[in-house]
């Protein structure tokens, strides 16, 4: 560990044989699906025990966990994959499940279920979750705006759909906290990457306001929003030299957290969380594959490094734990093949 002590670190590595996909923390929990999409599975960090919560189930892909104390949320969906392109080939059958999290193996919820034909490339939705409100995407294209996006808030407590929220792009990432949403949203070219995105913000009841250009992955909680911002584009509206920003609904003067970049050596940040005061994210050093696990206190405005995880980890923030994705005994740039959890109050004590 990297300045944080190894005794308040709890570490789970997966089964043997396992690549890990994409992964959600709260509190002493991770749900994450297998790097092919073929389960859904939940891992307790006070026992070590993984429990399947979805799947496998023939011709359907599980991902886009979501994690909160009271719920856990997945999609679903069959597909098919153009094997000159890689990219989903209309259209895309999708479902978003959910369970307690007191009670992850009782028969799932279904929230909702449709079907998606966007061109050039139909994709799962993208979900996110704060407490009891989940929120999700689903296709709403609009006159001028063929990629549009709708923002459903579903409250899985009382199963009533509280909000909904009209893009004029597609939707890249999404984040809510409260009736506070951070989402980024863009065009999608014809080989399916979504390009001159902006960051949006919508509080409360009010119309969406743009906060930045060129943003990407996007967090809040409460005040702070944060978010992975280009410098620049390049010709084609792809965003390059990522960096992680951060400002306040109270105050939208957007501030660097991450390492500026020099004439000798480039910085980049990716995929931010934000909870209980701290931010966290994937630093990396130019093209490197050593990736560091940075936390910024916003008390303090202090920032350290507390663990290198090899390319591209998530980390998550809540329920007083803060969690990450790793590599055990395995050189930098490994597939992940495990998860660790610390403490919030043990990270907070590094800014003291």
């Amino acid at each position: 560990m990297e300045n944080l002590d190894p005794a308040a670190v709890s570490v789970v590595q997966v089964p043997d044989g396992t690549r890990v996909g994409s992964a959600a923390f709260c509190g002493q929990d991770a749900v994450y699906d297998d790097f092919d999409s073929t389960v859904e599975n939940l891992l307790d960090f006070r026992t070590g025990a993984v429990t399947t919560i979805a799947g496998p189930e023939h011709g359907v892909k599980f991902g886009s966990p979501a994690l909160s104390a009271n719920w856990i949320a997945w999609a679903s969906w069959r597909q098919k994959i153009d094997p000159n392109s890689d990219l989903l080939t209309e259209p895309i059958h999708w479902t978003i499940s959910a369970v307690p999290a007191a009670d992850p193996t009782a028969t799932p919820i279904q929230v909702a279920a449709g079907t998606n034909v966007e061109p050039p490339a139909p994709d799962r939705p993208t979900l996110a979750i704060d407490g009891d409100l989940l929120a999700y995407t689903v296709e709403s294209p609009q006159a001028g705006h063929p990629q549009a996006k709708a923002i459903i808030v579903h409250d899985l407590a009382s199963g009533v759909d509280v909000e909904r929220i009209q893009t004029e792009e597609s939707v890249w990432a999404l984040d809510l906290s409260g009736s506070n949403i951070l989402y980024s949203e863009g065009t999608v070219d014809n080989d399916g990457f979504v390009i001159d995105t902006r960051v949006m913000l919508v509080v409360g009841n009010a119309a969406a306001t743009e906060t930045a250009p060129y943003g990407y992955e996007v967090a809040i909680d409460g005040d702070r929003l944060v978010w992975a911002q280009a410098a620049t584009a390049n010709a084609s509206g792809l965003a390059i030299d990522q960096a992680i920003m951060t400002a306040t609904v109270s105050d939208l003067e957007p501030v660097q957290l991450s390492r500026q970049s020099t004439d000798d050596q480039a910085y980049s940040g990716y995929l931010p969380a934000a909870g209980e005061g701290l931010v966290s994210w994937d630093d990396r050093a130019g093209g490197k594959l050593d990736d560091h696990i940075e936390v910024w206190d916003a008390v303090s405005g202090m920032k350290v490094p507390i663990f290198e995880a090899g390319s591209y980890p998530v980390s998550s923030i809540c329920g007083g734990s803060i969690g990450w994705q790793g590599a055990v005994e395995a050189p930098p740039g490994s597939i992940f093949n495990a998860f660790y959890e610390a403490p919030v109050d043990a990270v907070k004590r590094l800014f003291q």
